[in-house]
């Protein structure tokens, strides 16, 4: 086995980087992972998680190129296996003619560190998965269907249009009133989904506003029908991330909306006295003077 250059050492670091925050995968959950699943002569199986995490550090800042054994524990921490995973870092650096190494990696969605082998293996998975759930008549999981037709996307430009977005989540909205509780889960989940794909890209200051606008109104619907199924833990979650989004758009009519909001539902989900209190007095507090929507929830 070739020892890897430096160039192939930070491409992997950064392949696994992206990949775990794809997920939401912290380092000390990949770290716990490792831990609980290292082979015996592995020194990770026996060390200190904050040990483990140093480990995970130094493979993502291209630092210590993965053995073998680690290889396979990153594979399973991300859900991928090994060949998807450290391969196209290999196979994407070629001798020039003056037998340097060159990087040919291609763009998906404003990622340069992405190989033109791993563009094509990730459009091949998603097209089978839409496949596969179209034969078996379930949802297309989140984020497949985009990334089958990131090809069409990327030769018009990839132009943003956030009116269509605004469009979907008052659409969303209104049909929200009318479907039973949870029906709406996965939908939302899926154009959640591809909002947050959206955001990691390089945006003007505007559309990045406006799009976290989205974002918090597709997660207070979220969390509203998360609430409605009864699935209050995650309704929380969905509240706290609809709070954020609300808050970095800078829309102050939004950010009362979404904490009065969250404390009528909290209620009615019968969270302590003292949080719906707290979300209610954050709301009044934000809408000051205004008449913001919303602070009547509050």
């Amino acid at each position: 086995m070739r020892r890897p250059s430096k160039i192939v050492k930070e491409r992997t670091g950064r392949r696994l980087k992206e990949r775990r925050r794809a997920i939401d995968l912290t380092a000390k959950r990949v770290a716990r992972y490792f831990k609980e699943n290292a082979p015996r002569h592995l020194a990770c199986r026996t060390a200190k998680i904050d040990d483990i995490i140093r480990t995970i550090r130094s493979h993502e800042a291209g630092e210590h190129y993965p053995g073998p054994d680690y290889q396979e524990l990153w594979a399973g921490a991300l859900n991928t296996t090994v060949k998807d995973l450290f391969a196209p870092a290999l196979d994407a650096i070629t001798p020039d003619a003056k037998g340097e190494s060159i990087d040919n990696g291609l763009t998906l969605g404003g990622n340069p560190t992405i190989s033109d082998y791993e563009v094509l293996e990730m459009r091949r998975r998603a097209a089978l998965q839409v496949v596969t759930a179209a034969a078996a008549g379930t949802a297309i999981p989140p984020g497949a269907l985009e990334i089958v037709l990131s090809g069409i996307h990327e030769a018009l430009g990839d132009p943003l249009d956030v009116a269509a977005w605004e469009a979907v989540v008052l659409e969303n909205g209104e049909t929200l009133m009318t479907r039973p509780p949870g029906a709406m889960v996965e939908g939302l989940t899926a154009d959640i989904f591809a909002v947050g794909e959206i955001l990691r890209r390089p945006l003007a200051h505007a559309d990045r506003s406006d799009l976290l606008r989205v974002a918090a109104g597709l997660s207070g619907l979220l969390a509203i029908d998360l609430g409605d199924s009864g699935d209050d833990r995650s309704a929380r979650v969905a509240w706290d991330t609809a709070c954020g989004a609300a808050d970095a758009s800078g829309d102050l009519e939004l950010r009362v909306w979404v904490r009065g909001r969250a404390a009528q539902d909290s209620a009615w989900a019968g969270r302590p006295p003292h949080v719906v209190l707290a979300l209610a007095t954050e709301a009044v507090e934000i809408a000051g003077d205004t008449r913001a929507r919303g602070a009547a929830n509050a």
